[in-house]
C-alpha cells in the first residue's frame, strides 16, 4: 500500500505535468492504473507462491525509471512545450510506460492475499496506503539523484533552460527560460512570463469602469505583471492570493519582484479569503 500509493502520487504527477493536465487526462492515467493493477492481480492466479517480494523490488527498482520514461514523452512524440497532447497519444502513452509498473503491483497484491488466506491484508494495504498518502502529503519527493532529476528535467523542456524548479503538495514549479525570457509553469501549464506586460493590461478594464476603486483582489497566477499595472492606478491595497505558497517564493525569488507596500502576496485560497474579507 505505501508504495503503491507513493509511486501513484509520483506518476499521475509526472503524467500531467507531461500532458498539461486537467480533468480528463487524470481520468485516462487513473484508468490506465486501474487496469494495470487488474491485469496483476488476474495474472497472479496462474502464478506460482513467493511472487510478492520479487514483484515488489521489480517495481521499487522500476519507477525512477518510469519517471525519466515519461519526462521523455512530449520530445520524443514531437509535441510542444505548453501545448496539450489528444486523448490516443494520452492513452498510449500511459499505457506503455505504466503498465509494467502498475502490472507489478497488481501481482504484489493478489499474491500477498493469496499466501496470507486473506486474513488482515486489505487492513494492512489500507494503512499502507494512507501512510503513503500522508508522506506524499508532507515530504514530497522524486526518487533520483539531483543530477538525474536535472538531467532529465532539462530533456522534458527541449528549447528552454531551466533556471529552478520546486515540487510542492500543489504540484510541479518549473521556472524556464528562452530568449531572455523567463515564465513560470506549473503542472506543465504556463502561470506568467516576465516582462509581458501586455497579457495583464486586461486588469485596466475592471479599474477603469469603477468609479473609485481602492482594494483590489487578484486570484491565482503571478503578481509582478498583473499587480505592477493595477498600481498605475490609485489603489490603497492589492491583494494577490496564491494557493501554492511555493510558487509566491519561486516569483520573489527568481523573478525579482520589488517591493511595494500596497501589494501583498497571500498563501491560501482565494475562496476562503473573500468570504473571511
Amino acid at each position: 500500500g505505501l508504495v503503491s500509493a507513493v509511486a501513484q502520487v509520483i506518476l499521475i504527477r509526472e503524467m500531467m505535468t507531461t500532458f498539461s493536465g486537467h480533468e480528463l487526462v487524470f481520468a485516462l492515467v487513473l484508468g490506465v492504473w486501474l487496469l494495470g493493477i487488474a491485469m496483476g492481480s488476474f495474472w497472479t492466479r496462474c502464478a506460482g507462491p513467493g511472487w510478492a517480494a520479487g514483484a515488489l523490488a521489480s517495481a521499487i527498482f522500476l519507477l525512477p525509471f518510469t519517471i525519466i520514461g515519461i519526462r521523455f514523452l512530449k520530445p520524443v512524440l514531437g509535441i510542444p512545450v505548453g501545448s496539450m497532447a489528444g486523448t490516443g497519444i494520452v492513452t498510449a502513452g500511459a499505457a506503455i510506460l505504466l503498465l509494467p509498473l502498475t502490472i507489478l503491483l497488481g501481482v504484489v497484491f493478489a499474491a500477498l492475499s493469496r499466501e496470507a488466506g486473506g486474513k488482515d491484508v486489505y487492513g494492512h494495504e489500507a494503512l499502507g496506503f494512507v501512510a503513503g498518502g500522508i508522506l506524499m502529503t508532507w515530504v514530497f519527493f522524486v526518487p533520483l539523484t539531483p543530477g538525474l532529476d536535472r538531467w532529465s528535467q532539462g530533456a522534458a523542456w527541449p528549447g528552454y533552460r531551466i533556471t529552478a524548479s520546486a515540487q510542492t503538495r500543489y504540484g510541479s514549479i518549473v521556472v524556464a527560460e528562452r530568449g531572455g525570457e523567463k515564465s513560470l509553469f506549473e503542472n506543465g501549464r504556463h502561470l506568467f512570463t516576465a516582462g509581458d506586460a501586455a497579457s495583464a493590461e486586461e486588469v485596466h478594464a475592471g479599474l477603469l469602469v469603477h468609479p473609485d476603486p481602492r482594494r483590489v483582489f487578484l486570484a491565482g497566477g503571478g503578481s509582478s505583471e498583473a499587480g505592477a499595472e493595477v498600481l498605475k492606478h490609485p489603489v490603497e491595497r492589492v491583494d494577490h492570493v496564491q494557493l501554492d505558497p511555493g510558487i509566491i517564493r519561486m516569483e520573489q525569488r527568481e523573478f525579482k519582484v520589488p517591493a511595494a507596500p500596497r501589494l501583498h502576496d497571500l498563501a491560501g485560497a482565494a475562496r476562503a479569503f473573500l468570504q473571511h474579507s
